[in-house]
């Protein structure tokens, strides 16, 4: 029995394709076209002959608090620097520096600086929604509701879904704070059963409730 051997299949060949260049449009130098730049239809030949084509020009500004020329990064760039930059926010509109006042929010106390020609009474927007919903009887949303915080008895606004019953950062803390079961030290908790302020006071506590339970 006669067994034939196939021949293998000869290999096509690419037919060879020359590299293609093309000009650029604004410095006239040839580039040579990779199928990245052929499928984006590239014009230009770097990053910044394409910047001077599709990005606008940013013309040349005076710092209105040094009075150097700069060019900046973006079109509303004011200042020619982060320090020029703090100095002038505490300009207005005219160049002339607006004093800052320090007040107290009429509904937690505490006290808060800003702008004298702003007539500020509230230092947060959680004493403002507050004082609306409570004094001016103006409806809340869908989510919130008036609770009282546990620490110091004033009303608050809050959402239903979270589980906050303080009204600052103060209160909280107030809250966390305990007396220890076994030296009498005030510390703040980590959790709702924490009863000792160290380890060594948890073991010495842990004794004692070993013994009581043996003796009964």
């Amino acid at each position: 029995m006669r067994v034939e051997v196939l021949a293998p299949k000869p290999k096509k060949v690419k037919p060879f394709k020359p590299p293609r260049y093309r000009t650029c449009v604004v410095c006239g130098k040839p580039f040579l076209l990779t199928p990245k730049k052929l499928r984006n239809q590239h014009r230009t030949c770097s990053k910044e002959c394409h910047d001077k084509v599709c990005a606008p020009p940013i013309p040349e500004k005076i710092c209105p608090i040094c009075g150097k020329k700069f060019k900046g990064i973006h079109s509303w760039q004011k200042t020619c620097s982060p320090e020029c930059g703090a100095k002038f926010n505490g300009l207005n509109q005219r160049g002339e520096k607006v004093e800052r006042v320090t007040s107290i929010c009429i509904w937690c106390g505490k006290p808060f600086r800003h702008k004298i020609t702003e007539a500020k009474k509230l230092c947060s927007r959680e004493c403002a929604d507050t004082f609306r919903a409570l004094t001016q009887r103006k409806g809340l949303k869908s989510n919130q509701e008036i609770r009282t915080c546990a620490c110091c008895g004033k009303s608050f606004v809050a959402t239903k879904n979270c589980r906050k019953n303080y009204c600052s950062a103060e209160c909280r803390e107030k809250l966390k704070q305990r007396t220890c079961a076994i030296c009498g030290k005030v510390f703040t908790a980590r959790t709702k059963n924490q009863r000792t302020c160290s380890f060594v006071c948890g073991q010495v506590l842990r004794l004692q409730t070993r013994q009581l339970t043996r003796q009964s």
